[in-house]
């Protein structure tokens, strides 16, 4: 009998990821089973936060030390959420010993460029409104996320915001 880790990636290797009907909900959803397969490897999610038009979960580990990263997960900018993403921001805040904002911030084709962008920023800048210094702030992305973070430290930069 096939272990449940290779009936996922059997299912994913049948997938159409390439639809031309632009529907992208079955596409997120075999996205999110995919990284089911870590789930286990994530802390419980923490208090829930609402910023503007988009929201963020806070991850926090055992043992922080008054630090935040910002993470914004990967996902082709289309898919993932923090949820999907969670062990791996749980990994990061624990060997960085700093509390997790992962933002699900808003994705295409709903919301197109530059709404993750503006989220990101805003996230940021409601970090600061809480009190924290810049220099206590780190921003954190993977794949696509790691393209956001280095969009929306140019915007802050072009502002005049004072940068993490």
């Amino acid at each position: 009998m096939a272990s449940s880790e290779l009936e996922l990636v059997r299912e994913l290797i049948g997938l159409n990821w390439h639809t031309r009907n632009g529907d992208v909900e079955p596409r997120r959803v075999a996205y999110d089973r995919a990284q089911e397969a870590f789930g286990h490897l994530g802390l419980p999610p923490g208090e829930t936060v609402v910023i503007g038009d988009c929201s963020a979960e806070w991850v926090r580990p055992a043992q922080e030390d008054g630090r935040t990263l910002l993470y914004l997960h990967g996902g082709s900018y289309a898919l993932g959420s923090p949820q999907s993403h969670r062990h791996l921001s749980s990994a990061l805040g624990a060997a960085a010993g700093a509390a997790v904002l992962a933002l699900h911030y808003r994705r295409p084709p709903e919301s197109p460029f530059p709404a993750a962008v503006e989220d990101a920023v805003a996230a940021y800048r409601m970090l600061r409104e809480r009190g924290l210094p810049p220099g206590r702030i780190t921003f954190a992305g993977d794949s696509a996320g790691a393209g956001l973070a280095v969009a929306a430290l140019q915007v802050l930069r072009d502002a005049g915001d004072p940068l993490p």
